[in-house]
């Protein structure tokens, strides 16, 4: 679906299934446009990734995700409504992976948790107009 359709029709795909309430906003130009593979398959791989630890571990009952380019940056954001975590937790190591992964792309990962407010991973990469 990401080589077809682009990284909006391919996260809709992904989250069309999910056994939780599931929103995904895209910006209208994302479906008009595509960009480089490695940077439609990186931040379409930190979605999923983002998508499946809230449904493995936060017992999430909704997730948002949303999709947006603008500012010379492609962006990808996951919120749940989960149980959340410390930050410092030990085993978070899937996170910093993410994180590696757009760095190599010149963007960033940010995550944001507390116990009992949800998570909410964002993601960046530069993206050129």
């Amino acid at each position: 679906m990401l080589s077809q359709g682009g990284l909006a029709e391919a996260v809709e795909e992904r989250c069309s299934r999910l056994p939780v309430a599931t929103t995904v906003t895209a910006d209208p130009a994302l479906r008009s446009r595509r960009f480089p593979d490695e940077i439609e398959g990186a931040l379409y791989f930190t979605v999923s990734e983002a998508v499946a630890n809230a449904l493995k571990h936060a017992e999430a009952s909704r997730i948002e995700v949303r999709l947006a380019w603008s500012g010379g940056r492609l962006r990808a954001t996951v919120s749940d409504d989960g149980r959340g975590f410390e930050r410092g937790d030990p085993g978070r190591g899937g996170l910093s992976a993410l994180a590696d992964r757009m760095a190599a792309l010149g963007g960033g990962l940010d995550v944001s948790s507390a116990p009992g407010e949800g998570t909410l991973v964002g993601a960046w990469v530069p993206v050129p107009g």
